[in-house]
Order: C-alpha cells, then structure tokens, then sequence
C-alpha cells in the first residue's frame, strides 16, 4: 500500500481507479510502473472531496519486481 499525497495539480479520482498504472520514480531517476488494484480504506472512504481536502489517498498496488518504495518517490500516471 502507498500513501500518495497530493503536491501539484488536481488529481482526480478516475486517475487513481483500480487496474489504472501509476509511474514511481524515485530520488536518483530509478522508474518504475506499479498497477493500482484498490483504494486502502484505512483512512475512510476515499471520495473526489476527501482527496481535494486532505490531498492525499491510500492506494493498494503491485508490481512485477516487488522492490520497496521509499520516502521520496513521487507517482504519475503512466500513460
């Protein structure tokens, strides 16, 4: 699970539906593309108002590596 918070822009919640990609990059370029399989519930229901206010969601994602994320990547979509 990641928590993604909000630092630019308006994101939707369209962007962040499950089977959508998101791509990570880390501080030193590494890219990766994670697959979104669900929003994480352990702050609430995740709704378009809760993400304009808090600006920030919880995702539940996977991806073929299995490679940690860290502090400091940041998430877009991917393609």
């Amino acid at each position: 699970m990641l928590r993604l918070r909000v630092t630019e822009g308006d994101p939707t919640m369209a962007l962040l539906r499950p089977g959508r990609s998101l791509r990570l990059i880390g501080p030193d370029g590494t890219q990766r593309v994670v697959r979104i399989h669900g929003i994480g519930a352990t702050s609430g229901r995740a709704r378009a108002d809760r993400l304009e206010r808090l600006r920030e969601i919880d995702v539940v994602v996977s991806a073929a590596d299995g490679e940690a994320v860290r502090i400091g990547w940041t998430a877009e979509p991917a393609g």
